[in-house]
């Protein structure tokens, strides 16, 4: 038998089990003459995101979920239950979801571009509900379109929804301010699926301008907008444009009764326009516009009429920016501070817990952040890849060379296409003189090179 892996120590070390590791057949049988019988003895641990994301595979609402998720599972209730009032959310899934949590839970019809293949390979109630509405779009009225149009973009069907929502459906809603967020959404589903930013920011420009006559509309739009450039383009002087005529909106938009009363519109609006002074490094504007923004999204949780999945999606938000300022003022404590918050406000999003890392990283070190890393890896998709990527840094750090490249194949588990992770495993494996797996991580890099080159 060949070299074994240790996996003494390590909290996970996925990638050594056959259930986990989807790869060629000769890869498959150099692993089992790697790792030996390790693969019969060893209690391979699941991950827990199968049950708490199962709103995305199965639209099941589970008993614990993280808040992105929650909202998800309210929007499709809405639906159910013909609901008089709409909640927005402001969360919408990241386009790597619904592959990572494919290949973490190893199930079929995940890691789709359509519900309606959703709907096939996993025959539910639910799947056909939503299948009725979107082969019925025409029959329903314009409030639940707009809210089936929503509910496929958070379930990350981007490229499904990009293509549904053709210029044509959009034109037959009559009402401005859904037709407005008809093309919003489309413009969010164009970015999320990789089309060109002219044709994302057409999309969205194009919803300012049919939302024009409405305050509240035009405001959420070009908020959007000015957000997008700081965030995405990096186009100071479009993002200026943007903030300033979404300022002017913000001010029209509280004189009125509805917008006077508009606790979460007014914390999202303060958090969208720190860009401007954030990006130009003015921190003293930029603290006093999050000061405001986080005001009035602790506001809005305290506040009996304001959803509470939307208002602490909100708060996460803007808690989230926060950690960004103080880490941009040099202010470590801060803004560990602040990570914590964010564990306790939604500790099942694994953003949290690679927030806290990062910060106690600058602030302790290596050792401090670890723990951190490995529980944003253990609490699962989306970001499981990133997560044990940096934990792997830490056990590198601390000179846990094997822990290092444990952290670095499950990684390659989850993102088997990962060239910089393959490189970080060939390199351990040559350290430490693990020779077939370096062999193997070298044959599957020369793969992916021959792939990129075709």
């Amino acid at each position: 038998m060949g070299e074994t892996v240790s996996t003494h120590g390590s909290f996970i070390y996925l990638a050594a089990s056959e259930h986990h590791f989807n790869a060629s057949a000769e890869d498959d049988n150099l692993r089992n003459e790697i790792f030996g019988d390790q693969l019969a003895r060893e209690p391979w641990p699941a991950f827990p995101s199968a049950s708490f994301l199962r709103i995305y595979t199965d639209l099941d609402k589970a008993k614990a979920a993280p808040l992105h998720a929650q909202g998800v599972a309210y929007s499709f209730t809405e639906l159910l239950t013909d609901a008089s009032e709409t909640v927005s959310f402001q969360n919408n899934a990241p386009s790597f979801l619904r592959r990572i949590l494919a290949r973490e839970t190893r199930e079929e019809g995940v890691d789709v571009l359509s519900p309606y293949i959703a709907a096939l390979v996993r025959p539910s109630p639910m799947w056909r509900k939503l299948i009725e509405w979107l082969d019925g779009w025409d029959d329903l009225d314009e409030l639940k379109r707009i809210r089936v149009a929503r509910l496929v973009n958070r379930l990350g069907f981007y490229k499904f929804n990009h293509g549904f929502l053709t210029e044509e459906r959009v034109s037959r809603v009559g009402d401005q301010s859904l037709r407005s967020d008809l093309v919003s959404l489309r413009g969010v589903a164009a970015f999320k699926c990789g089309l060109s930013l002219a044709s994302v920011e057409h999309q969205l420009a194009e919803s300012v301008d049919i939302g024009s006559g409405i305050p509240a509309v035009r405001a959420a739009a070009e908020i959007y907008l000015a957000v997008h450039h700081a965030k995405i383009t990096r186009n100071r002087d479009e993002l200026a444009r943007w903030a300033s005529l979404a300022r002017q909106t913000f001010l029209e938009y509280i004189q009125t009764s509805a917008g006077a009363n508009d606790i979460l519109f007014r914390s999202i609006f303060f958090r969208g326009f720190a860009y401007v002074p954030f990006v130009n490094k003015d921190g003293t504007k930029a603290s006093y516009m999050l000061d405001e923004a986080e005001n009035a999204a602790h506001e809005a949780i305290a506040s009996a009429s304001i959803n509470t999945i939307a208002s602490r999606e909100n708060l996460f938000a803007v808690i989230e920016t926060r950690i960004q300022e103080a880490r941009a003022l040099g202010k470590r404590e801060l803004a560990v501070d602040r990570s914590r918050q964010l564990v306790e406000l939604d500790p099942l999003d694994p953003r949290s817990h690679i927030h806290l890392g990062e910060t106690l990283l600058e602030l302790e070190g290596s050792e401090a952040a670890l723990t951190a890393f490995l529980k944003a890896a253990s609490v699962g998709a989306p970001h499981t890849p990133r997560a044990l990527s940096l934990a792997a840094d830490c056990w590198e750090r601390l000179g846990e060379k094997q822990e290092a490249l444990e952290c670095h194949i499950a990684a390659l588990d989850i993102e088997p296409c990962a060239v910089m992770t393959l490189f970080r495993v060939n390199k351990l494996a040559k350290e430490l003189s693990h020779i077939q797996l370096r062999e193997w991580s070298g044959r599957r890099l020369n793969t992916l090179r021959m792939k990129v080159r075709a």
